[in-house]
């Protein structure tokens, strides 16, 4: 419960007080997912982040932990179940989410869409700096949402040529409304 404390006041020390907080448990799990308006985040689009998801103790790296934020414009709150879901997953299945990942959820990431996966990558700038204790450290990962079609892409030429095609085409990912691109 410290470290849950901890990171959420590193959240309200970046970005101010969320304007929203949804929280999901299953189980024993508890996860929350923060959301800041477009007004008010400096990225310029809804930011959610969960909280709760580093409570995870990867077995490899114990004082690695990680959290996990989608921007979207225009805001759509439905994405928090399927956000919360992604940063309970390692508390589930015992595995970490690593940069890189990508992760099918079998089912739409909120109602309307046919998106129904993450790719978990980190920012070329920061959105947020690691959160630094003295015996561990939080990784914020950024949760971008994929179409199926977009995932086998992705998984079949890699990182670096999938992102220099999304930049070549000026891709709107944040866009909850896009098109499937493959």
């Amino acid at each position: 419960m410290v470290l849950a404390t901890q990171v959420q006041e590193h959240y309200v020390s970046a970005f101010g007080r969320p304007d929203r907080e949804a929280a999901f448990t299953a189980g024993e799990l508890s996860i929350a997912v923060l959301k800041w308006s477009a007004e008010t985040h400096p990225e310029g689009v809804a930011f959610y982040a969960t909280l709760g998801a580093s409570a995870f103790t990867p077995a490899d790296a114990p004082e690695h932990r990680t959290e996990f934020f989608a921007g979207l414009l225009p805001e759509n709150d439905g994405i928090a179940a399927s956000l919360a879901d992604l940063g309970s997953y390692p508390l589930r299945e015992g595995r970490a989410i690593r940069e890189g990942d990508t992760l099918s959820v079998g089912e739409p990431l909120w109602p309307g869409t046919e998106m129904t996966c993450y790719w978990v990558t980190r920012t070329a700038s920061p959105v947020l700096a690691p959160l630094a204790l003295p015996d561990l450290h939080v990784e914020f990962l950024q949760a971008i949402p994929l179409y199926e079609s977009e995932r086998r892409h992705l998984r079949s030429i890699g990182a670096d040529e999938f992102l220099s095609a999304w930049e070549a085409r000026t891709v709107p990912f944040w866009d909850p409304n896009r098109p499937a691109t493959s």
